[in-house]
């Protein structure tokens, strides 16, 4: 669940915290994969929140739950050539958590 070093946490760690743990936790996943080639993708989220928004470059995509209520999936994002930010948002006890990365399209 941590790089060999144990300096960096893989997916599978907030995979399980969404799953285990009840602190607020929004997190997008594949964010070590950041380099894109294909200008269609899937976005993948970890939330123990309600509801979670995703944004790519200010456009807001939509999603549905995926193998369970931590898991929300967004098929068919698609990005544009060069730098793409892409945030998530939720909500939980009236304050608003968010997790932003970059991907690059590279085609």
């Amino acid at each position: 669940m941590v790089s060999f070093d144990r300096k960096q946490k893989k997916d599978s760690f907030y995979w399980y915290k969404a799953n285990w743990n009840p602190e607020p936790i929004i997190y997008i996943a594949n964010r070590r994969d950041n380099k894109r080639t294909r200008a269609q993708t899937k976005v993948q989220v970890f939330s123990n929140l309600n509801n979670v928004s995703l944004n790519v470059n200010g456009r807001e995509v939509s999603g549905t739950k995926g193998v369970n209520d931590k898991h929300w999936v967004f098929e068919g994002v698609a990005l544009q050539k060069g730098i793409n930010t892409i945030q998530a948002k939720g909500e939980a006890d009236g304050k608003v958590l968010q997790d932003e990365m970059e991907w690059e399209l590279v085609n």
